[in-house]
């Protein structure tokens, strides 16, 4: 619906924790909804939305979005900005700018139309800029170059806790080998990495830019939480799996997706270095896909640190424990995400 003042000031009555608009639209670029929300933002100073939320429907003219930014500037009234499915332009110079002073903690973007990564990735080396960053990439291909920006960027950001990078499932082998590659070199160059990391790849991921990420993340000492996801199922990444286990020290969360493997690689390659508990303890989540329920059982009582747990005895502790571990006893497509 298009945004009457009515509607406006609905909206904007309704600001008890978080502000979330998607199917409203505006017939002059945002003025009437810039205005409402300053004086919203005047008359309840010291008020932080938990989230402000923004989606394809919102059609800002450059000029409201940059007021609306600067208004999250001056009154800083946002703990976290997601845009999705919008053609703003939020890579802009000024725009960075206003994000970096307004203090946004986490920044989230979702098929979003990037036109100046240089200048969004400039002002992240500036330690300008969220301290939580996720860039999902599904909109198109060009925004790989994105991806790939976001990675040098983290070659000299200091600022920036989290990375969430998904990479769009059609890059191409090349595309997928220049974002790996980027990212490796600015994690051996910057010594203040993000300490959590999730990363998305689709099927073109080759095993050899799997190996460039995964050994940067093992010899990173600020990394401490790694998700990584792959649709590209492949038995050697047991092998990869097996060396960040037994070389993390330093690690406290693994995710990984390492693709549908056999019973005989699991026990081969990663159930050892569970049992061999050389890994820090605090590692609580792994996922995996195969059909044996029973050894899938038993690793679980691996991970727990007691083999005498078996079945549901096993799944009980894990609950007791608040131990996410996802068994999965048929394959699913779907990617499993932790805050």
């Amino acid at each position: 619906m298009h945004l009457s003042r009515e509607r406006t000031l609905e909206i904007l009555t309704q600001v008890n924790s978080s502000l979330w608009f998607a199917n409203d639209k505006f017939e002059d670029g945002g003025a009437l909804f810039v205005e409402g929300f300053e004086e919203l933002c005047r008359k309840q100073t010291g008020f932080v939305f938990r989230g402000i939320s923004i989606s394809r429907s919102i059609p800002f003219s450059d000029e409201y979005w940059l007021k609306f930014l600067a208004i999250l500037a001056r009154y800083e009234t946002a703990a976290e900005l997601f845009i999705q499915y919008t053609s703003i332009d939020i890579a802009g110079e000024e725009a960075c700018r206003l994000i970096g002073s307004c203090q946004v903690k986490s920044l989230k973007m979702s098929n979003c139309c990037m036109t100046h990564p240089d200048a969004f990735t400039h002002a992240m080396e500036q330690g300008m800029g969220p301290k939580e960053l996720c860039f999902v990439d599904r909109r198109a291909d060009s925004n790989t170059d994105v991806a790939q920006q976001l990675c040098f960027a983290l070659r000299s950001s200091t600022g920036l806790a989290k990375l969430s990078l998904m990479v769009h499932a059609k890059a191409d082998e090349a595309q997928c080998h220049k974002i790996c590659s980027r990212l490796a070199q600015s994690l051996r160059s910057n010594a203040r990495a993000p300490a959590s990391m999730i990363l998305w790849f689709g099927p073109n991921l080759c095993e050899d830019d799997a190996d460039l990420v995964f050994d940067a993340i093992s010899e990173h000492p600020n990394i401490v939480s790694f998700q990584f996801c792959s649709s590209n199922p492949s038995s050697d990444r047991a092998h990869r799996l097996s060396r960040l286990l037994s070389q993390n020290s330093h690690l406290e969360q693994l995710i990984a997706e390492p693709g549908t493997m056999t019973s005989n690689i699991w026990k081969l390659n990663i159930a050892p270095q569970l049992e061999a508990n050389t890994w820090n303890k605090k590692i609580a989540t792994i996922r995996c896909h195969n059909h044996d329920l029973a050894f899938q059982a038993k690793l679980m009582g691996v991970i727990l640190g007691r083999r005498t747990f078996h079945g549901m005895d096993a799944i009980y502790q894990a609950l007791v424990r608040n131990i996410d571990l996802i068994l999965a006893s048929q394959p699913d497509q779907q990617h499993t995400t932790t805050a």
